[in-house]
């Protein structure tokens, strides 16, 4: 059972990773809430909003509707929440999520899977494509920052061996991809890396 007096331990449910920040209430007091869940405390309400792959959720459940008692409120915000992790898909235990109707796809740039990015760019006097991965890390005793991982890049001058160029651009996707991976399952089990995850640190079954 979570007490959220206390800051708790990151969770994993059906792989979505849950973790948890301090909320102060009007008398002062600190409660430990899950990301995913808000307070308004105007309104003396817990407000939840939810995402998964196949739903969004977003609903309001107020202290009035449990003798006033804003931390029994939270408890069964934490309920609702639960409940609909584990009904529904973590978007960190799929390579592609679902998208909205619009542009389609350029197979250019895109290799199909979410957080890895193909560009294209200009450095000096020649053109490069280059390959990174989105990650977040959290170094110990720091706080959250999004980087990337730069899995390289081929530029024009690779164009003299096609063949080769064709090969180390398929090399860097496919490092990129393990990288945003591995990512993915420390996310699902609810863990930030330390520091930007690099390809040498995948371990093989990615």
């Amino acid at each position: 059972m979570i007490v959220f007096d206390r800051p708790p331990q990151p969770l994993s449910i059906n792989g979505f990773p849950v973790t948890f920040r301090p909320v102060d209430l009007d008398d002062g007091t600190k409660l430990w809430v899950p990301r995913g869940i808000s307070r308004n405390n105007a309104m003396r309400c817990w407000r939840l909003h939810l995402v998964s792959e196949e739903a969004v959720i977003g609903s309001n459940v107020a202290d009035s509707d449990h003798e006033g008692n804003p931390v029994r409120s939270l408890e069964k915000s934490f309920e609702i929440l639960t409940e609909f992790l584990e009904g529904n898909t973590s978007r960190y235990v799929v390579d592609r999520r679902a998208r909205a109707n619009g542009m389609e796809r350029d197979p250019l740039v895109d290799c199909g899977v979410t957080g890895v990015s193909i560009s294209r760019g200009t450095r000096k006097d020649y053109k490069v494509v280059s390959v990174t991965a989105l990650v977040t890390v959290k170094p110990p005793g720091g706080a959250c920052r999004t980087t990337h991982y730069y899995a390289g890049a081929i530029s024009e001058h690779d164009v003299t061996d096609v063949a080769a160029a064709k090969a180390r651009f398929e090399e860097i996707v496919s490092q990129a991809i393990q990288v945003r991976r591995y990512y993915n399952r420390l996310r699902s089990e609810g863990k930030f890396p330390e520091a930007i995850p690099r390809f040498e640190d995948v371990p093989q079954i990615f």
